[in-house]
């Protein structure tokens, strides 16, 4: 049928949908409620179903523009010291970011003070302080390339399977559009009070919270890639969490206040709302 053709001609309509300023009315018709229900009465998509975005620089141009490394490609014992990228048509015009995400170490290293620089005010808004101890660290993309650039950096790695290995590890951190992601870091500066506080804190992580006005709060899903704390104390870092329904994201986008806090009796601490700068960033992670 022609829907079926339509649908499977995906390097067709993205080369169409990815035209300058139709790229823009496609990208608005698919996040607006008319064009949903015309999509589905034409094309029988779900009002519901996920919809890529469309760029108007693919991935292979953004490849082809690229600077030539400054010097050439090294072999090693299993390798020929070259890497061929298949985007597929979904990674070139829909997600092109894909493909560039990682700069070469070489480039890394140029380029390095000046994203640091650029990361230090980046990473500011995504941060709320909770108290006098604890610390909660908004993750996303941007911040997530950055931890895996500078890891590379630190431990020379160079080899596609310790890139993957990487890659692997950090990936997680990034939101998936219904929940934010969040590093949970507990200091204490001194050593001795560092380990009582820790010892009486012991479940904080599983005590964290965001409430969008209106709504029950949703509390943190913790440390889903392994347990970090123990039967006799908690750990210094967690990762977090918060899983959002379709009401709360709506809300969310339609102006409602966000709160965040702590209702553990050791350590109670409630944000209410929290700054405006971070709300605005954290409505960013929202497909």
């Amino acid at each position: 049928s022609f829907r079926d053709r339509l649908l499977t001609s995906t390097d067709r309509v993205g080369s169409l949908a990815g035209i300058p300023v139709v790229a823009q009315l496609v990208n608005a018709a698919n996040s607006s409620k008319l064009g949903r229900k015309l999509l589905d009465r034409t094309l029988g998509v779900h009002p519901e179903a996920p919809l890529p975005e469309y760029h108007v620089t693919s991935a292979r141009r953004r490849l082809r523009d690229m600077p030539a490394p400054q010097s050439a490609p090294q072999s090693t014992a299993e390798t020929t010291g070259k890497v061929v990228l298949f985007t597929t048509c979904y990674g070139n015009r829909n997600e092109p970011d894909l493909a560039t995400d990682l700069l070469p170490l070489e480039q890394y290293a140029r380029e390095r003070a000046a994203i640091r620089a650029r990361m230090i005010g980046y990473r500011a808004t995504r941060r709320l302080k909770l108290g006098p101890a604890c610390t909660w660290s908004f993750e996303d993309r941007e911040t997530v390339r950055y931890q895996v650039q500078e890891m590379l950096r630190t431990e020379r790695v160079f080899e596609p399977a310790g890139i993957a290995e990487e890659l692997a590890a950090y990936n997680p951190l990034i939101p998936d559009g219904h929940n934010f992601k969040a590093t949970l870091l507990i200091e204490y500066p001194d050593p001795e009070e560092r380990a009582r506080r820790l010892a009486e804190l012991r479940g904080i992580e599983n005590r964290c919270w965001l409430r969008v006005a209106g709504h029950e709060p949703s509390f943190g899903i913790a440390d889903e890639d392994l347990e970090r704390s123990n039967e006799s104390k908690t750990s210094a870092v967690h990762f977090l969490r918060f899983e959002l329904t379709p009401a709360m994201i709506a809300a969310l986008k339609g102006g409602a206040a966000l709160a965040a806090g702590i209702d553990l009796p050791a350590y109670a601490q409630t944000v209410d709302p929290v700054p405006a700068a971070l709300r605005s960033a954290l409505l960013a992670d929202l497909a």
